[in-house]
C-alpha cells in the first residue's frame, strides 16, 4: 500500500498546477446541477397538446387523468422522471399502476420501452399518446410538450435526470 502511494504522489508531482486546475474544474462542472440531462415530455403530433402544468403531468403517471389514451415509460429513465415528477421511484408507480388495474380503475397501465428511440417510435404511431425521453433524443416526428410554460434547457424546467 505504501509502495502505490508513493508511486501516485510521485506521478502527481509532476503533474502542472494548472493541469490539476482543468481537471477540478471540468469536474465540477460536470457535477453541477446545470450538467444533469433533461428529460423531455413528448406527446403525438395529432394531439393539440403543447403544454401541461406539473399537477396535470402528475395526475397523468398517477392514472388520475384520462385525458390520454396510452401513456409510455422509458425505462431507463424512469427513476429519475418518477422521482422528480411523483418524487416515487419506479418500482413504486409499478406497484400503483397494478393496483389500478386490478381493481378496474384503469382499461390499462403504461407501455414500458427500453429506448428514446422506442419511446418516440411508440408516441409517433398512436394519436393521444404521451410519453417521455432525454431531451437531447425530441425529433419532428413528436410533438414536445412544455411543463409549465418551460421547454427543456429554458431556466425554471423541472424535469432534470441528475
Amino acid at each position: 500500500m505504501k509502495y502505490i502511494l508513493n508511486t501516485t504522489v510521485k506521478s502527481l508531482s509532476r503533474v502542472s498546477g494548472s493541469t490539476v486546475l482543468a481537471a477540478i474544474l471540468l469536474a465540477s462542472i460536470a457535477a453541477s446541477p446545470g450538467a444533469s440531462a433533461q428529460i423531455a415530455v413528448i406527446g403525438n403530433t395529432e394531439d393539440g397538446t403543447t403544454d401541461l402544468t406539473m399537477l396535470e403531468l402528475q395526475q397523468v403517471y398517477a392514472g388520475q387523468s384520462g385525458r390520454f389514451t396510452s401513456i409510455c415509460i422509458q425505462r431507463s429513465l424512469s427513476d429519475a422522471f418518477f422521482g422528480v415528477v411523483l418524487d416515487r421511484t419506479d418500482h413504486a408507480i409499478r406497484k400503483h399502476w397494478i393496483k389500478l388495474l386490478l381493481s378496474g380503475q384503469v382499461p390499462q397501465g403504461p407501455v414500458g420501452l427500453r429506448t428514446d428511440e422506442e419511446v418516440i417510435d411508440y408516441v409517433r404511431s398512436h394519436t393521444g399518446a404521451i410519453g417521455f425521453v432525454s431531451a437531447a433524443s425530441v425529433t419532428d416526428d413528436v410533438r414536445l410538450i412544455q411543463i409549465d410554460g418551460r421547454r427543456p434547457g429554458q431556466a425554471g424546467y423541472a424535469i432534470n435526470s441528475r
